[in-house]
Protein backbone atom coordinates (compact mmCIF):
# COMPACT_ATOMS: atom_id res chain seq x y z
CA UNK A 1 0.00 0.00 0.00
CA UNK A 2 1.46 3.37 -0.99
CA UNK A 3 1.63 6.54 1.04
CA UNK A 4 -0.77 8.14 -1.43
CA UNK A 5 -3.48 5.75 -0.26
CA UNK A 6 -3.36 7.07 3.28
CA UNK A 7 -6.57 8.57 4.64
CA UNK A 8 -4.73 11.67 5.86
CA UNK A 9 -1.32 13.24 6.36
CA UNK A 10 -0.54 13.40 10.10
CA UNK A 11 2.96 14.76 9.60
CA UNK A 12 2.33 18.35 8.63
CA UNK A 13 3.41 20.98 11.14
CA UNK A 14 -0.06 22.41 11.68
CA UNK A 15 -1.50 24.75 14.26
CA UNK A 16 -3.98 23.44 16.80
CA UNK A 17 -6.80 24.95 14.77
CA UNK A 18 -5.66 23.22 11.56
CA UNK A 19 -5.27 19.92 13.33
CA UNK A 20 -8.63 20.29 15.05
CA UNK A 21 -10.36 20.75 11.69
CA UNK A 22 -8.64 17.66 10.32
CA UNK A 23 -9.53 15.62 13.39
CA UNK A 24 -13.16 16.74 13.08
CA UNK A 25 -13.23 15.59 9.45
CA UNK A 26 -11.81 12.20 10.39
CA UNK A 27 -14.05 11.70 13.42
CA UNK A 28 -17.05 12.29 11.18
CA UNK A 29 -16.02 10.27 8.15
CA UNK A 30 -12.97 8.12 8.88
CA UNK A 31 -12.56 7.65 12.64
CA UNK A 32 -10.09 4.77 12.20
CA UNK A 33 -7.72 6.43 9.76
CA UNK A 34 -4.73 4.98 7.94
CA UNK A 35 -1.66 7.18 8.26
CA UNK A 36 2.12 6.94 7.96
CA UNK A 37 4.84 7.92 10.36
CA UNK A 38 6.87 11.11 10.04
CA UNK A 39 9.12 9.56 7.39
CA UNK A 40 6.48 7.76 5.32
CA UNK A 41 7.91 4.35 6.15
CA UNK A 42 5.48 2.61 8.49
CA UNK A 43 1.72 2.64 8.40
CA UNK A 44 -0.42 2.97 11.48
CA UNK A 45 -4.08 3.17 12.43
CA UNK A 46 -5.09 6.50 13.91
CA UNK A 47 -7.94 6.34 16.43
CA UNK A 48 -9.85 9.63 16.48
CA UNK A 49 -13.01 9.16 18.55
CA UNK A 50 -13.05 9.35 22.33
CA UNK A 51 -15.12 6.21 22.85
CA UNK A 52 -13.05 4.17 20.37
CA UNK A 53 -9.91 5.09 22.28
CA UNK A 54 -11.54 4.07 25.56
CA UNK A 55 -12.42 0.71 23.98
CA UNK A 56 -8.80 0.22 22.90
CA UNK A 57 -7.21 1.09 26.26
CA UNK A 58 -9.63 -1.25 28.02
CA UNK A 59 -8.50 -4.16 25.85
CA UNK A 60 -4.72 -4.55 26.36
CA UNK A 61 -4.91 -8.15 25.23
CA UNK A 62 -5.83 -7.10 21.68
CA UNK A 63 -4.05 -3.73 21.69
CA UNK A 64 -0.80 -4.09 23.59
CA UNK A 65 1.70 -1.58 24.89
CA UNK A 66 4.43 -3.92 26.08
CA UNK A 67 6.67 -3.64 23.01
CA UNK A 68 10.14 -2.16 23.51
CA UNK A 69 10.66 0.70 21.06
CA UNK A 70 14.12 1.72 22.25
CA UNK A 71 15.76 -1.62 23.00
CA UNK A 72 14.98 -1.90 26.72
CA UNK A 73 11.36 -1.52 27.74
CA UNK A 74 10.52 1.77 29.44
CA UNK A 75 8.14 0.56 32.09
CA UNK A 76 5.35 1.02 33.03
CA UNK A 77 4.62 2.68 29.66
CA UNK A 78 5.84 -0.33 27.68
CA UNK A 79 4.20 -3.04 29.74
CA UNK A 80 0.87 -4.86 29.90
CA UNK A 81 -1.10 -6.58 32.67
CA UNK A 82 -0.42 -8.30 34.97
CA UNK A 83 3.14 -6.95 34.94
CA UNK A 84 1.93 -3.38 34.49
CA UNK A 85 -0.18 -3.34 37.63
CA UNK A 86 2.81 -4.44 39.72
CA UNK A 87 4.92 -1.58 38.38
CA UNK A 88 2.20 0.98 38.96
CA UNK A 89 1.74 -0.18 42.55
CA UNK A 90 5.43 0.54 43.03
CA UNK A 91 5.30 4.00 41.44
CA UNK A 92 1.93 5.34 42.58
CA UNK A 93 3.02 6.11 46.18
CA UNK A 94 5.67 8.43 44.77
CA UNK A 95 2.88 10.63 43.41
CA UNK A 96 0.33 10.29 46.22
CA UNK A 97 -1.36 13.43 47.61
CA UNK A 98 0.87 13.17 50.69
CA UNK A 99 4.02 12.90 48.56
CA UNK A 100 2.93 15.82 46.38
CA UNK A 101 2.19 18.00 49.42
CA UNK A 102 5.71 17.31 50.69
CA UNK A 103 7.18 18.23 47.29
CA UNK A 104 5.19 21.42 46.82
CA UNK A 105 7.60 23.80 48.62
CA UNK A 106 10.45 22.59 46.40
CA UNK A 107 8.37 22.94 43.23
CA UNK A 108 7.12 26.37 44.24
CA UNK A 109 10.66 27.45 45.14
CA UNK A 110 12.11 26.56 41.73
CA UNK A 111 9.18 28.23 39.95
CA UNK A 112 9.55 31.35 42.10
CA UNK A 113 13.25 31.63 41.32
CA UNK A 114 12.79 31.60 37.56
CA UNK A 115 9.58 33.61 37.41
CA UNK A 116 11.08 36.27 39.69
CA UNK A 117 14.07 36.73 37.38
CA UNK A 118 11.77 36.80 34.35
CA UNK A 119 9.54 39.49 35.84
CA UNK A 120 12.44 41.62 37.06
CA UNK A 121 13.74 41.63 33.49
CA UNK A 122 10.37 42.89 32.25
CA UNK A 123 9.66 39.64 30.43
CA UNK A 124 11.42 37.73 27.69
CA UNK A 125 11.11 34.29 26.13
CA UNK A 126 8.97 32.36 28.61
CA UNK A 127 9.92 29.03 27.03
CA UNK A 128 13.68 29.44 27.43
CA UNK A 129 13.48 31.23 30.77
CA UNK A 130 10.62 29.43 32.57
CA UNK A 131 9.00 26.49 30.75
CA UNK A 132 12.21 24.62 29.99
CA UNK A 133 14.23 25.00 33.20
CA UNK A 134 11.52 24.70 35.85
CA UNK A 135 10.09 21.20 35.14
CA UNK A 136 13.50 19.75 34.29
CA UNK A 137 15.13 21.02 37.47
CA UNK A 138 12.20 19.93 39.64
CA UNK A 139 12.47 16.46 38.11
CA UNK A 140 16.22 16.15 38.70
CA UNK A 141 15.90 17.34 42.30
CA UNK A 142 13.11 14.78 42.80
CA UNK A 143 15.40 12.09 41.38
CA UNK A 144 18.22 13.19 43.67
CA UNK A 145 20.41 14.28 40.76
CA UNK A 146 22.48 17.46 40.40
CA UNK A 147 20.22 20.34 39.49
CA UNK A 148 22.82 21.76 37.14
CA UNK A 149 22.46 18.71 34.86
CA UNK A 150 19.18 20.12 33.56
CA UNK A 151 20.50 21.79 30.40
CA UNK A 152 22.28 18.64 29.26
CA UNK A 153 19.26 16.45 30.01
CA UNK A 154 16.99 18.86 28.16
CA UNK A 155 19.34 18.97 25.17
CA UNK A 156 19.47 15.17 24.97
CA UNK A 157 15.68 14.86 25.33
CA UNK A 158 15.16 17.44 22.58
CA UNK A 159 17.58 15.72 20.24
CA UNK A 160 16.10 12.27 20.90
CA UNK A 161 12.55 13.38 20.15
CA UNK A 162 11.31 12.27 16.70
CA UNK A 163 11.24 15.19 14.32
CA UNK A 164 9.06 15.68 11.25
CA UNK A 165 11.94 15.60 8.80
CA UNK A 166 14.57 12.93 9.23
CA UNK A 167 17.93 13.28 7.51
CA UNK A 168 20.93 11.02 7.96
CA UNK A 169 22.48 13.66 10.21
CA UNK A 170 19.29 13.95 12.28
CA UNK A 171 19.15 10.18 12.61
CA UNK A 172 22.66 10.18 14.08
CA UNK A 173 21.74 12.95 16.54
CA UNK A 174 18.71 10.97 17.69
CA UNK A 175 20.82 7.84 18.16
CA UNK A 176 23.57 9.68 20.06
CA UNK A 177 21.08 11.48 22.32
CA UNK A 178 19.22 8.25 23.06
CA UNK A 179 22.48 6.55 24.01
CA UNK A 180 23.42 9.46 26.28
CA UNK A 181 20.08 9.24 28.11
CA UNK A 182 20.48 5.50 28.54
CA UNK A 183 24.04 5.96 29.83
CA UNK A 184 22.82 8.54 32.35
CA UNK A 185 20.05 6.17 33.46
CA UNK A 186 22.46 3.26 33.92
CA UNK A 187 24.82 5.51 35.88
CA UNK A 188 21.99 6.54 38.21
CA UNK A 189 21.01 2.93 38.83
CA UNK A 190 24.59 1.82 39.46
CA UNK A 191 25.15 4.72 41.85
CA UNK A 192 22.07 3.82 43.93
CA UNK A 193 23.07 0.16 43.97
CA UNK A 194 26.43 1.15 45.40
CA UNK A 195 25.06 3.96 47.59
CA UNK A 196 21.40 3.24 48.36
CA UNK A 197 19.30 6.08 49.77
CA UNK A 198 16.04 6.16 51.68
CA UNK A 199 13.46 4.60 49.31
CA UNK A 200 10.76 6.71 50.94
CA UNK A 201 12.28 9.83 49.41
CA UNK A 202 14.52 8.59 46.60
CA UNK A 203 12.58 7.26 43.58
CA UNK A 204 15.54 5.45 42.03
CA UNK A 205 16.28 3.52 45.22
CA UNK A 206 12.55 2.78 45.58
CA UNK A 207 12.43 1.36 42.05
CA UNK A 208 15.58 -0.74 42.50
CA UNK A 209 14.35 -2.13 45.82
CA UNK A 210 10.95 -3.06 44.38
CA UNK A 211 9.83 -6.54 43.40
CA UNK A 212 8.35 -8.07 40.28
CA UNK A 213 6.61 -11.45 40.08
CA UNK A 214 7.71 -12.17 43.64
CA UNK A 215 11.41 -11.62 42.98
CA UNK A 216 13.84 -8.69 42.96
CA UNK A 217 13.28 -5.97 40.37
CA UNK A 218 15.46 -6.80 37.32
CA UNK A 219 18.10 -4.12 36.87
CA UNK A 220 17.16 -3.66 33.23
CA UNK A 221 13.54 -2.89 34.14
CA UNK A 222 14.62 -0.36 36.75
CA UNK A 223 16.87 1.39 34.25
CA UNK A 224 14.05 1.45 31.70
CA UNK A 225 11.81 3.18 34.23
CA UNK A 226 14.47 5.79 34.96
CA UNK A 227 15.01 6.34 31.23
CA UNK A 228 11.29 6.93 30.73
CA UNK A 229 11.21 9.54 33.47
CA UNK A 230 14.27 11.36 32.09
CA UNK A 231 12.19 12.46 29.09
CA UNK A 232 8.53 12.03 30.00
CA UNK A 233 9.11 13.61 33.41
CA UNK A 234 9.71 17.08 31.99
CA UNK A 235 9.18 17.18 28.21
CA UNK A 236 5.39 17.40 28.01
CA UNK A 237 5.30 19.48 31.21
CA UNK A 238 7.53 22.11 29.63
CA UNK A 239 5.17 22.17 26.66
CA UNK A 240 2.17 22.41 28.96
CA UNK A 241 3.61 25.36 30.88
CA UNK A 242 4.19 27.20 27.61
CA UNK A 243 0.70 26.39 26.31
CA UNK A 244 -0.98 27.64 29.49
CA UNK A 245 1.09 30.83 29.64
CA UNK A 246 0.34 31.53 25.98
CA UNK A 247 -3.38 31.00 26.40
CA UNK A 248 -3.60 33.33 29.38
CA UNK A 249 -1.52 35.96 27.58
CA UNK A 250 -3.95 35.90 24.66
CA UNK A 251 -7.12 35.69 26.78
CA UNK A 252 -6.82 38.59 29.24
CA UNK A 253 -10.37 38.14 30.52
CA UNK A 254 -9.61 34.59 31.66
CA UNK A 255 -6.27 35.71 33.10
CA UNK A 256 -8.14 38.36 35.11
CA UNK A 257 -10.70 35.81 36.33
CA UNK A 258 -7.98 33.46 37.58
CA UNK A 259 -6.13 36.28 39.29
CA UNK A 260 -9.32 36.99 41.22
CA UNK A 261 -9.92 33.34 42.12
CA UNK A 262 -6.74 31.28 42.34
CA UNK A 263 -8.72 28.15 43.18
CA UNK A 264 -9.62 27.97 39.47
CA UNK A 265 -6.02 27.85 38.21
CA UNK A 266 -5.75 24.05 38.06
CA UNK A 267 -9.15 23.52 36.48
CA UNK A 268 -8.50 26.27 33.94
CA UNK A 269 -5.08 24.83 33.09
CA UNK A 270 -6.56 21.40 32.41
CA UNK A 271 -9.25 22.92 30.20
CA UNK A 272 -6.60 24.87 28.28
CA UNK A 273 -4.64 21.66 27.75
CA UNK A 274 -7.77 19.80 26.68
CA UNK A 275 -8.06 22.30 23.83
CA UNK A 276 -4.33 22.33 23.11
CA UNK A 277 -3.11 18.83 23.97
CA UNK A 278 0.70 18.77 24.28
CA UNK A 279 0.89 14.99 23.79
CA UNK A 280 -1.00 14.61 20.54
CA UNK A 281 -1.04 10.80 20.45
CA UNK A 282 0.47 7.67 21.96
CA UNK A 283 1.07 4.25 20.38
CA UNK A 284 -0.29 0.76 20.79
CA UNK A 285 0.50 -2.46 18.91
CA UNK A 286 -2.21 -4.66 17.39
CA UNK A 287 -1.60 -7.95 19.22
CA UNK A 288 -3.90 -10.16 17.16
CA UNK A 289 -5.67 -9.98 13.82
CA UNK A 290 -8.86 -8.06 14.45
CA UNK A 291 -11.52 -5.86 12.92
CA UNK A 292 -12.16 -2.46 14.46
CA UNK A 293 -14.33 0.32 13.13
CA UNK A 294 -14.75 -1.44 9.83
CA UNK A 295 -10.99 -1.71 9.26
CA UNK A 296 -9.11 -4.99 9.16
CA UNK A 297 -5.99 -4.84 11.32
CA UNK A 298 -3.15 -7.35 11.33
CA UNK A 299 -1.10 -8.53 14.26
CA UNK A 300 2.00 -6.40 14.68
CA UNK A 301 0.60 -3.26 13.08
CA UNK A 302 0.86 0.00 14.94
CA UNK A 303 -1.99 2.08 16.27
CA UNK A 304 -1.92 5.69 17.47
CA UNK A 305 -4.46 6.94 20.01
CA UNK A 306 -5.04 10.61 19.22
CA UNK A 307 -5.71 12.22 22.59
CA UNK A 308 -5.82 15.61 20.85
CA UNK A 309 -8.77 14.49 18.73
CA UNK A 310 -10.59 12.74 21.58
CA UNK A 311 -10.28 15.88 23.69
CA UNK A 312 -12.38 17.78 21.15
CA UNK A 313 -14.91 15.05 20.42
CA UNK A 314 -18.35 16.75 20.42
CA UNK A 315 -20.00 13.44 21.31
CA UNK A 316 -18.30 13.72 24.70
CA UNK A 317 -17.64 17.43 25.30
CA UNK A 318 -20.46 19.89 24.85
CA UNK A 319 -19.29 22.97 22.96
CA UNK A 320 -16.04 21.07 22.48
CA UNK A 321 -14.16 23.80 20.62
CA UNK A 322 -14.66 26.37 23.39
CA UNK A 323 -12.90 27.04 26.69
CA UNK A 324 -15.36 26.43 29.52
CA UNK A 325 -14.56 26.49 33.22
CA UNK A 326 -17.90 24.92 34.08
CA UNK A 327 -17.13 21.76 32.13
CA UNK A 328 -18.04 18.46 33.79
CA UNK A 329 -18.73 14.90 32.76
CA UNK A 330 -16.26 12.50 31.16
CA UNK A 331 -12.60 13.26 31.86
CA UNK A 332 -10.25 14.75 29.28
CA UNK A 333 -7.35 12.70 27.92
CA UNK A 334 -4.57 15.23 28.41
CA UNK A 335 -2.69 12.74 30.59
CA UNK A 336 -3.90 9.66 28.73
CA UNK A 337 -6.62 7.23 29.68
CA UNK A 338 -6.94 3.84 31.31
CA UNK A 339 -4.16 1.87 32.95
CA UNK A 340 -1.45 3.75 31.04
CA UNK A 341 -2.56 7.20 32.11
CA UNK A 342 0.43 9.29 33.18
CA UNK A 343 1.67 8.29 36.65
CA UNK A 344 3.43 11.63 37.02
CA UNK A 345 0.38 13.77 36.21
CA UNK A 346 0.13 15.07 39.81
CA UNK A 347 3.67 16.45 39.61
CA UNK A 348 3.02 18.03 36.21
CA UNK A 349 -0.12 19.74 37.49
CA UNK A 350 1.74 20.98 40.55
CA UNK A 351 4.44 22.54 38.37
CA UNK A 352 1.96 24.25 36.04
CA UNK A 353 -0.03 25.71 38.93
CA UNK A 354 3.17 26.86 40.65
CA UNK A 355 4.36 28.77 37.59
CA UNK A 356 0.98 30.45 37.01
CA UNK A 357 0.63 31.46 40.66
CA UNK A 358 4.16 32.83 40.81
CA UNK A 359 3.44 34.88 37.70
CA UNK A 360 0.26 36.20 39.27
CA UNK A 361 2.05 37.01 42.53
CA UNK A 362 4.60 39.20 40.76
CA UNK A 363 2.57 40.89 38.02
CA UNK A 364 -0.66 42.73 37.44
CA UNK A 365 -0.77 41.37 33.91
CA UNK A 366 1.24 39.93 31.05
CA UNK A 367 0.78 39.76 27.28
CA UNK A 368 2.50 38.70 24.09
CA UNK A 369 5.52 40.79 23.14
CA UNK A 370 5.93 39.24 19.69
CA UNK A 371 4.93 36.29 17.56
CA UNK A 372 5.43 32.88 19.20
CA UNK A 373 6.88 30.00 17.19
CA UNK A 374 5.82 26.36 17.30
CA UNK A 375 8.13 23.41 17.79
CA UNK A 376 8.80 21.46 14.57
CA UNK A 377 7.68 18.10 15.87
CA UNK A 378 4.77 15.72 16.05
CA UNK A 379 3.79 16.82 19.53
CA UNK A 380 2.44 20.30 20.19
CA UNK A 381 4.18 23.13 21.96
CA UNK A 382 6.00 26.42 21.56
CA UNK A 383 9.65 26.88 20.65
CA UNK A 384 9.54 30.54 21.67
CA UNK A 385 6.99 32.60 23.59
CA UNK A 386 7.89 36.29 23.96
CA UNK A 387 5.98 37.89 26.85
CA UNK A 388 5.82 41.40 28.27
CA UNK A 389 4.93 41.71 31.96
CA UNK A 390 3.54 44.50 34.10
CA UNK A 391 5.08 44.31 37.56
Amino acid sequence: MSVEQADWDPNLNKTVEDRAAEYARLRGGCPVALGYDAWGADRFWGMMRYQDIVSVVRNPKAFANGTARLGIRRMPLESDPPEHSQIRRLLNPLFSPKAMAEREPLTRGVAAEYVDAFVKAGGGDAIAEIARPVPTQVLLMWLGQPREDWEQIKAWADAARPQQVLSEEQGKRIHDAEQALWDYSWAMARDRQANPRDPAVDPVTAILSGTLDGGPMPEEHAVGMVRLVLAAGHDSTSQSVGIVLHFLATHPEIQAQLRTDRSLVLKASEEILRLNSPVVAMPRTVAEDTEFGGRQMCSGERMMLFWASANRDPEVFEDAEAFRLDRSGKPHMVFGNGIHSCAGAPLAKQEIVAVVNEMFDRTTGYELAGEPTLQPMQQYGFATLPLRVTR
